[in-house]
């Protein structure tokens, strides 16, 4: 099976949204499994404790229609906790020792694209801007801690690709935090 198929078969996928005792959206997400996948927020979270409602609705689509989805529910409904598609500065300032990929100088963003490569780009080289499937500041990844913490959040995603990430890492990382995930 070729990687488009893999994301173009239909398949039966949920949409989640989590609320707080006041019905105020926390996370929009989505998953094969619901159930499993709130298991996975409420062991690792920080906001887990917040969580007092979840909404699921089931659909029968391919993983790019269920994504689009998802972005759509993001951008259109705000969720507190949602960092993708959900209106965050892609202008930070913060140096953090990530260095970009193509120019060496300080990256700003860990991002990837459609294929599942990652990269470490500096503002001049980010070039997928808010169409990157995924992204977020180096901040959330100053320190060997920070970035264990994204790799295993990211782990759980069913797209995921280890070896590319590990790639980028090793590349563009500070060197304490590449060796730190050896």
């Amino acid at each position: 099976m070729t990687d488009t198929q893999s994301t173009d078969a239909v398949k039966s996928q949920q949409i989640y949204r989590l609320y707080d005792s006041a019905n105020v959206l926390l996370y929009i997400g989505i998953s094969k499994s619901a159930l499993v996948r709130l298991t996975q927020h409420l062991d690792s979270q920080p906001w887990a404790d917040e969580v007092a409602n979840v909404k699921v609705e089931h659909h029968d689509v391919s993983r790019r229609q269920i994504e689009a989805m998802e972005r759509a529910a993001i951008i259109a409904e705000r969720p507190r906790h949602n960092v993708v598609h959900n209106g965050q500065t892609r202008s930070p300032d913060t140096v953090t020792g990530w260095r970009c990929e193509t120019c060496r100088r300080d990256a700003y963003y860990v991002q990837t694209d459609w294929d599942e490569q990652w990269h470490a780009v500096c503002k001049a080289h980010d070039v997928l801007g808010d169409n990157a499937r995924y992204w977020f500041t180096t901040e959330r990844t100053a320190t060997l801690e920070r970035t264990q913490q994204w790799e295993e959040h990211l782990h759980h995603k069913n797209w995921f690709d280890l070896s590319s990430w590990r790639r980028m890492v090793n590349k563009c990382a500070p060197k304490t935090i590449a060796k730190g995930l050896r």
